[in-house]
């Protein structure tokens, strides 16, 4: 589990602290609860919350649509670890700093209506907690009444501006009376297409265009994992599969949920 995934799932199912409802400035994200957190961990193996770790790409949207029940408040949770910055000196300043600025939202699929994070206000003077749009904090909660009607409704992740790195990894936690969910990505998912390897087939080295991503597995046709690779250079993606043997081999792209389909053939020929 990573670390945002861990933070994620102690802010998910914390227990309320201060007078008032969410994270203030006194008690941050409120009790640690270990117990709300395992039974977290079960709904989820029982598909009955989201909880998953994504790669959000420039100008990408990350949309879960389900059906809440009604039965209990839904709550949505994302929690990501931003890219280094300089320190802001100013003392007592109200200036966000976050370079990947990633926003959550709950909207009601009938109504459209839209359900927006906890802030805390920008006052020094008088600060508060209260909801809408978040540009200071690496985690975002989303939580709908337990009053709210039950219905259809999407979870949708988006991001500021441009994404630092080209892409923001995060982890994100949903829960309380979902019945069923489904998620799907936007604006990006025709980017997979775009990826081209040559030679295909290959003996020995495989090249890589229109690959804008740090990392790929590559798999057998039973699962096995041979090898993951991370890339520091975009410009030029070049694997060496010489360690492989003679057969057909799945190059699956960490932020997406379909593989690139390789041949492996020594003698050239296929």
């Amino acid at each position: 589990m990573k670390a945002t995934s861990l933070k994620a799932l102690m802010a998910h199912s914390a227990s309320e602290a201060g007078e008032n409802e969410g994270p203030d400035a006194k008690f941050g994200w409120v009790l640690i609860n270990a117990e709300e957190g395992a039974k977290l961990l079960e709904l989820a193996s029982q598909q009955k919350a989201v909880f998953e770790e994504h790669n959000l790409l420039n100008h990408q949207q990350i949309e879960y649509d389900l059906y809440h029940d009604g039965t209990e408040a839904l709550l949505a949770t994302i929690c990501w670890t931003d890219p280094a910055t300089n320190p802001v000196v100013i003392s007592e300043s109200i200036i966000p700093v976050l370079v990947n600025d990633l926003d959550l939202r709950i909207i009601n699929s009938n109504t459209n209506e839209i359900y927006y994070p906890w802030r805390i206000n920008k006052s020094w003077s008088n600060i508060y907690t209260t909801k809408g749009d978040n540009d200071v904090d690496p985690i975002e909660q989303v939580v709908l009444p337990a009053l709210a009607p039950a219905g259809n409704y999407k979870v949708r992740i988006t991001h500021k501006d441009e994404l630092v790195g080209n892409s923001q990894k995060f982890s994100l936690i949903v829960s309380g009376g979902i019945t069923e969910f489904s998620y799907s990505l936007d604006a990006k998912k025709s980017e997979f297409d775009k990826i081209i390897i040559f030679p295909n087939p290959t003996s020995d080295l495989i090249y890589l265009t229109n690959f804008n991503y740090d990392s790929i597995e590559i798999y057998d046709l039973t699962g096995s994992q041979f090898s993951i690779n991370y890339f520091n250079d975009l410009a030029f993606i070049k694997l060496d599969l010489t360690f492989l043997d003679n057969g057909i081999y799945l190059l699956k792209v960490l932020c997406f949920l379909k593989c690139l389909k390789l041949l492996k053939n020594n003698s050239g020929f296929c």
